[in-house]
């Protein structure tokens, strides 16, 4: 059971072993996808959705040729293709809904620090900002609760509930099991379905900086003890939206940075705002999300 106050933040990175694309894979797919000569069923949902064969292959082309590391990126400079780039990456990660491929890595290893009797459940300490679409987390933790514990899917959801997750980019829908009319854990695409995630999602440069969700996880950051930023690429305006310097009240932060360099690392660093009184670690260049939470077990701490 986690019993000191903790925060976890997740990146693109932390839902990798899950079968979810890192930025610049998810800019690949869109790209190619919507550019393929011959035909391309995701093309063909897109259209669907609501666009044309022209704004489609208009979009995957210029986003090809922008040389940028993500979707984000490029809609930063062009905002007037937010609709169909929500539509697309929409039409991108619904078919990594898998429940079959959450049962390892670190979310096994959370739920073992999770661990306790059921009706203490609810007294762990800890909750989760996401800058993810995806809902891996939330049916990997309803299922496990349902498992576990023997109880109904209804009676788990009571349960995890109690664990806030806020997702700061929004999510492909609602997840059915926790939300009476929301969306199954479902690979299916199909045009009303896809337009129904994407209305959910926000690109990184929209403006959602008095959204209640988003502040009401400022606020469990600012109470916590220990912080671990896991996945993240460390983007200058999620860090910015973050306001770590105001929040974080915890000794402890713990960073993970798979694939980033001595020098990136640098570069990062200088992205935190001043945090007096705070340990920033960083693992090393070569450990995922799991290798770097068993190294530095704090979770069980």
């Amino acid at each position: 059971m986690i019993e000191e106050a903790t925060v976890l933040i997740l990146g693109a990175g932390a839902s990798r072993p899950y079968g979810y694309p890192l930025g610049t894979e998810l800019m690949s797919i869109v790209s190619s996808e919507l550019q393929a000569a011959s035909h391309s069923q995701f093309r063909a949902d897109v259209i669907l959705a609501g666009f044309t064969q022209d704004e489609a292959m208009r979009f995957g082309g210029v986003l090809k040729k922008a040389n940028v590391s993500s979707v984000d990126d490029f809609l930063e400079h062009n905002p007037q293709y937010n609709a169909i780039a929500k539509v697309a990456i929409a039409r991108a990660l619904i078919p990594c809904e898998d429940a079959s491929r959450l049962n390892h890595d670190w979310y096994v290893y959370l739920w073992k620090a999770l661990n306790c009797y059921k009706d203490d459940f609810i007294h762990n300490q800890i909750a989760f900002i996401t800058f993810n679409y995806d809902r891996s987390l939330e049916q990997f933790l309803l299922s496990s609760l349902q498992a576990k514990y023997n109880i109904s899917e209804s009676e788990a959801s009571g349960l995890l509930v109690q664990l806030p997750i806020f997702h700061v980019h929004g999510r492909l829908s609602p997840l059915r099991g926790l939300h009476p009319n929301g969306r199954p854990y479902s690979t299916l695409t199909h045009p009303t379905i896809i337009k129904e995630a994407a209305s959910g999602l926000r690109i990184i440069y929209d403006d959602f900086s008095k959204d209640a969700a988003f502040r009401s996880g400022l606020v469990y950051l600012g109470r916590s003890r220990r912080v671990f930023f896991l996945g993240m690429g460390f983007h200058q305006l999620n860090l910015e939206r973050l306001s770590l310097s105001q929040w974080i009240s915890g000794e402890k932060t713990f960073c993970t940075r798979l694939g980033i360099t001595d020098g990136e690392l640098r570069q990062v660093a200088r992205r935190f705002p001043s945090l007096d009184g705070v340990s920033l670690d960083f693992g090393s260049e070569t450990q995922d999300a799991l290798a770097y939470l068993r190294q530095t077990g704090e979770l069980f701490a």
